[in-house]
């Protein structure tokens, strides 16, 4: 089985925004939301590796890295940053970006 690195150009991207979306906010009042990087100790992605596992199929690894080089440090900045493409600027069919310097 081949293990995808997930990116915004990933056909099971928008999959993944919703339930890391949906597992940050459960539960929680309105506008306010759990993150890896609470000072708990641990993973800062323990909520989006715990994503990435259910859906299976997943370089976990080289996905968080693809994360950390696009600006998402912790599960919360992977919605803020990694899905902002127009901030990474566009990515290419292997999720790299090519914004012009």
């Amino acid at each position: 089985m081949k293990f995808e690195i997930l990116t915004p150009k990933s056909a099971r991207w928008k999959s993944f925004v919703v339930l890391l979306g949906n597992t940050l906010t459960d539960g929680l009042p309105e506008g306010t939301w759990r993150c890896g990087n609470d000072g708990s100790g641990g993973s800062r992605h323990r909520y989006a590796e715990a994503v990435m596992a259910e859906l299976g199929g997943i370089d976990i690894d080289g996905t968080l890295a693809f994360f950390r080089e696009h600006g998402g440090y912790c599960d919360c900045e992977i919605l803020f940053n990694v899905d902002r493409p127009d901030l990474n600027g566009p990515l290419d069919s292997a999720g790299v970006t090519s914004a012009a310097a």
